[in-house]
């Protein structure tokens, strides 16, 4: 009994914690929704940002290989034209490494030639010294023998000096035209049949051409640079919003971690207050039990003083009158011998009445406390089965 009314008290005392511990989970929960209804939308948010990111970087990725695969069908065609160029440069330089040849060679033989038209000249100048020492042998005969005489002798002796003079003069003017025939061949060879020009002008256009294609790549190269560069603030951007979102999710997560200790706590408080139910609802029902005993116990006496009384007013009626006052002096003995005088000459009860009457005080006593005890364990076992 101690350890009932113990426990009744300790769940009095706990009655207000009780209320403000469910008033404090259910204010935990609803925070627990609304951080649950957050995190829900950060995550869809992050999720809408990383599908973004996802899209963005796709379609950059995209981007980036065709251009990258233009760039390459370009490049490649660029080698192609650069190995084109190469080839015409390499079957250039071998045509104008035949063509030096054919140079120098031509250029040998203009020295040649030179050096034969210089000796051929020094043949003509000897035949005019010649000449002229021939005149001058004219001029002398002329004086000493007159013109008549040495006609005939001039005819004769200059003849064959003027024929082989002029036969001379003949073979260095054939070997001249001969000699300036074929330097004018050579040059007509080495100038007309070899085109210097074209297969130069060729090279240059090629060049320009690969060097239009690689200013256009640049400037291809230039905008990818750019819109790479575009697309890269974008995803740090992107890239800080989620860094931003993860932080707060942590921070929701934290306080989710804070709440759910307090709900543990709770918990484990709320399964000793409903310990502490089920053991008051156990001695709830000891009480009851008692008190259903005493009722039978009180119904049973009751029965009981009912028989004795009809059976004493059977017998009243029965006996005489002498019995009357025999039951009248033993009643009156009775009440005399229940009451006694006190030092002071006061009539008191005696010590066996005075133990009913604290017996009778003590049974009150502890049906009032028993009924107090019954409400208050009724009311804790409502409680705690309102909160659990």
């Amino acid at each position: 009994m101690h350890k009932f009314f113990s426990t009744v008290w300790t769940l009095r005392l706990a009655w207000p914690n009780a209320i403000s511990t469910g008033y404090d989970i259910d204010g935990m929960r609803s925070d627990m929704d609304e951080l649950r209804n957050d995190t829900d939308a950060q995550r869809i948010e992050v999720d809408g940002v990383r599908n973004d990111l996802a899209d963005s970087t796709q379609g950059i990725r995209e981007d980036m290989r065709m251009n990258v695969d233009t760039l390459r069908r370009d490049v490649d065609g660029v080698r192609g034209d650069i190995e084109v160029v190469r080839g015409d440069v390499d079957a250039v330089q071998i045509d104008m490494s035949g063509v030096k040849d054919d140079i120098d060679t031509i250029h040998g033989d203009v020295a040649g030639l030179q050096g034969d038209i210089g000796n051929a000249q020094n043949d003509v100048d000897g035949l005019r010294l010649d000449f002229i020492e021939v005149r001058r042998d004219i001029d002398d005969l002329m004086v000493r023998y007159g013109p008549g005489d040495i006609k005939e002798e001039i005819k004769e002796t200059t003849r064959g000096k003027f024929d082989e003079v002029w036969t001379d003069i003949n073979r260095v003017r054939a070997d001249m035209n001969t000699l300036q025939q074929q330097l004018g061949d050579d040059q007509a060879r080495g100038l007309e049949d070899w085109d210097y020009e074209s297969p130069l002008d060729k090279v240059r256009a090629r060049l320009d051409d690969v060097e239009t294609k690689n200013r256009s790549l640049w400037g291809q190269v230039g905008d990818m640079k750019q819109r790479l560069d575009s697309q890269e603030e974008e995803m740090n951007l992107l890239r800080a919003r989620e860094d931003s979102t993860a932080g707060r999710i942590q921070e929701l997560q934290g306080m989710v971690d804070e709440i759910l200790k307090i709900k543990e706590k709770s918990t484990a408080e709320l399964e000793t207050l409903t310990a502490a139910r089920i053991e008051a609802e156990n001695e709830l029902r000891i009480v009851i039990d008692m008190r259903k005993q005493a009722a039978l116990a009180a119904q049973a006496i009751s029965a009981s003083s009912d028989v004795v009384h009809s059976s004493l007013k059977r017998k009243r009626a029965d006996e005489s009158d002498d019995l009357d006052h025999e039951i009248l002096d033993n009643m009156e003995s009775s009440s005399s011998s229940t009451i006694s005088p006190d030092v002071d000459g006061l009539m008191v009860p005696t010590p066996k009445r005075a133990r009913r009457i604290a017996r009778a005080r003590r049974v009150g006593t502890v049906v009032a406390q028993t009924a107090v005890a019954v409400t208050i364990g009724a009311a804790a076992a409502w409680t705690a089965l309102a909160f659990s």
